[in-house]
């Protein structure tokens, strides 16, 4: 009897002990993968890789702490949650190509096709602890063919060579309704492979930010390249400004259209090669005039605060280019210098080029301190 009693009693304890031991939390899933749950982003992305086409689904807020590689065509919904990077040398490379150097130049000939679906409070983030302390892009594209629907994309370090959206190499990229902000808010780079890069920005915002340690200055877009390659840009109901740089600056051949947006910075665009096609538009400079700046055409010109003169549109020409130039700004655009001329062309390392812009700016409104245009002399 005793030893009955005494096994009943501690099964009793032993239901009791269990009772009060807390159950241990289930993890909650950051995203789904065609309807199967992962409890990190990282993981859905490895798997959607693999299959694809695939739909990505967000389930709650999500962090990632090293590099993506997204490479395959998917879809990925957002659902109004946050992509937090915890440590700033991670990036998201969409695209999936680490080593484009050994393609050898070639861009491949088919692009994956990705497509980011934001919504009210969808962000693209750096923790304000995060760990690192190289800059890099907080999404990256290249040889990526890739659509982002209104989210917020920031990169928090403000640091060099940071951005909030990189176009890299051969690739297409279209933004509607995002907005971006970072050191440069968004970045086109030019390093390998052959084709043209493309560029379309649909409404929302690029700003440009500093850090309270950074020697160079950025660009709200800021484009460099080391190769000959092409990049259209199409910029339509955006607002772009920098903080201390110009509000756009491109050292690479870029074929750029602009509509109904507004533009402020130091200098309103630095211009090298290409052409600039400018509708109902209001661009401001606000900075100081620089009479001497470098002219020749090199992709750490655009970085550094003397590079930009305090004109509305700076060009520079007769470069290794050496092209013509054409500009067309419609009669409703208003371009203003405070300090600087309007539209202000320098060419060659010594000035001695002559004017290879080719500009069609009847009844625009163009007004500058120290003049509205200056040009160089015309070829005889």
């Amino acid at each position: 009897m005793k030893k009955k009693y005494f096994a009943s009693s501690m099964a009793g304890m032993v239901a009791l002990a269990i009772m009060a031991v807390p159950a241990m939390a289930k993890p909650v899933p950051m995203a789904s993968v065609n309807g199967v749950e992962f409890n990190t982003l990282t993981e859905a992305i490895q798997v959607a890789n693999q299959y694809p086409g695939s739909t990505i689904e967000l389930l709650s807020d999500a962090t990632y702490d090293s590099t993506m590689l997204t490479f395959a065509d998917v879809t990925i919904n957002m659902n109004g949650y946050t992509i937090t990077r915890t440590n700033s040398e991670a990036r998201w490379l969409v695209g999936g190509i680490e080593e484009p150097e050994d393609l050898g130049g070639e861009a491949p000939e088919t692009l994956p096709v990705i497509v980011i679906n934001g919504g009210d409070g969808s962000t693209i983030t750096d923790a304000d602890d995060a760990e690192g302390e190289i800059s890099t892009p907080q999404l990256c594209a290249q040889y990526a063919d890739i659509t982002i629907n209104e989210v917020d994309i920031i990169n928090k370090t403000y640091d060099e060579d940071s951005s909030a959206f990189c176009l890299r190499d051969a690739a297409t990229a279209t933004l509607n309704d995002c907005n971006l902000e970072g050191w440069a808010g968004l970045k086109i780079y030019r390093e390998y492979g052959t084709g043209t890069s493309n560029l379309t920005i649909n409404g929302g915002s690029i700003v440009s930010k500093v850090g309270a340690d950074t020697t160079y200055k950025a660009s709200a877009i800021l484009g460099h390249s080391d190769v000959h390659y092409d990049t259209n840009v199409t910029i339509s109901g955006v607002t772009i400004s920098s903080e201390n740089s110009a509000a756009i600056a491109l050292t690479p051949r870029c074929y750029v259209t602009i509509e109904d947006s507004t533009l402020t910075g130091t200098t309103g665009i630095y211009f090298t090669a290409g052409s600039l096609d400018i509708k109902n538009s209001v661009i401001t400079a606000t900075g100081e005039f620089v009479e001497e700046v470098p002219h020749e055409k090199d992709q750490d010109a655009a970085y550094t605060e003397d590079s930009y003169d305090g004109s509305g549109i700076q060009i520079i020409s007769n470069n290794e280019f050496n092209e013509t130039i054409p500009i067309t700004i419609s009669d409703d655009t208003t371009i203003i210098s405070t300090n600087g001329y309007g539209i202000r062309e320098l060419g060659g390392l010594d000035d001695s080029g002559v004017s290879l812009v080719d500009l069609q700016a009847d009844g625009a409104e163009i007004s500058g301190a120290l003049g509205d245009i200056a040009l160089l002399e015309a070829a005889e």
